[in-house]
């Protein structure tokens, strides 16, 4: 079964990677993970090989028990060596070996420290789909719909086989050419929404809330905004961006040194509303994709 997600956990957290994978799998997003996915007389490490390469995304349930264990280290290094996206999932209040801040240092963890765990699920639910959120129109089938009338023949079909398959030729190609057209028709609709300028400039102000479990400060002068925020002693980082013509809040953010975790990279948010932002893109793996103000 195609999946997106592999969920790599010790066998003594199996309880809350079930509870990861039953969250993930009700928002839609495909998981695969041990032994459950295991085909009958596979070969274990082949298998587990296997569908990390063919991930998106790395979920890793971090523990004592995981922190020890020389198996989830290799997973780890695997994901890492076949650019596998990793998400550390934190359960326990502890900080990494010398082994995982190897792969681990400058990522972004989320943390699930005060149980119960299912308090912390939409969250991880929603920073994973936010990864995941990319466009499902292969390259193949954008070209299919933007192929220009003097393109050159796709190769073992000429132009004399397609018009003489007439009718027959039509059937075969329309259910996939009116696929693509609707997938074109919607993108360019969505662009020209985002190409609208926006009205007015939110007034952004205040204390925010967001689902990563941190409180940031935000501050706006004019179209600049900054903010100051986190979740101490874990994390805490500082934003300066602004407002776009489009509506959109971008800039670049950091941790601050001294905490459990560094890392930095940029932001672009949506101003949903003057109470609501979501990320739609980010780099350094922030842990927030919802901000809504207190």
């Amino acid at each position: 079964m195609a999946h997106d997600v592999f969920i790599s956990y010790s066998t003594e957290d199996k309880p809350a990677a079930d509870a990861v994978c039953a969250i993930l799998e009700s928002h839609g997003v495909r998981c695969w993970v041990a032994p459950r996915d295991i085909m009958p007389g596979a070969d274990w490490g082949e298998s587990i090989v296997k569908a990390i390469r063919a991930s998106r995304v790395m979920l890793l349930v971090f523990s004592t028990n995981a922190n020890k264990s020389k198996q989830i280290k290799r997973e780890v290094e695997i994901a890492a060596d076949g650019g596998v996206t990793i998400v550390p999932l934190r359960i326990e209040n502890i900080l990494p070996t010398e082994s995982f801040k190897y792969f681990l240092g400058n990522i972004h963890w989320m943390d699930a420290l005060t149980p119960p765990l299912e308090r912390h699920l939409e969250a991880i639910a929603e920073r994973v789909k936010a990864i995941l959120s990319v466009d499902s129109l292969s390259r193949e089938e954008v070209a299919e719909v933007a192929l220009p009338s003097n393109a050159p023949k796709r190769e073992g079909v000429s132009r004399e086989q397609r018009e003489t398959s007439g009718a027959k030729w039509q059937v075969l190609r329309r259910p996939r050419f009116m696929a693509a057209l609707l997938a074109l028709v919607l993108a360019v609709s969505v662009a020209l929404f985002v190409g609208m300028p926006a009205t007015t400039v939110s007034k952004l102000n205040g204390t925010w809330s967001g689902n990563d479990g941190a409180t940031y400060v935000i501050q706006q002068n004019g179209r600049m905004i900054s903010w100051t925020g986190g979740n101490p002693p874990l994390f805490e980082n500082v934003f300066d961006g602004q407002i776009t013509d489009r509506g959109y809040i971008e800039g670049d953010w950091h941790d601050l040194p001294g905490y459990a975790v560094y890392s930095s990279g940029k932001l672009r948010l949506k101003i949903e509303s003057n109470v609501r932002l979501i990320a739609v893109s980010q780099t350094g793996n922030f842990g927030g994709t919802i901000w809504t103000k207190k």
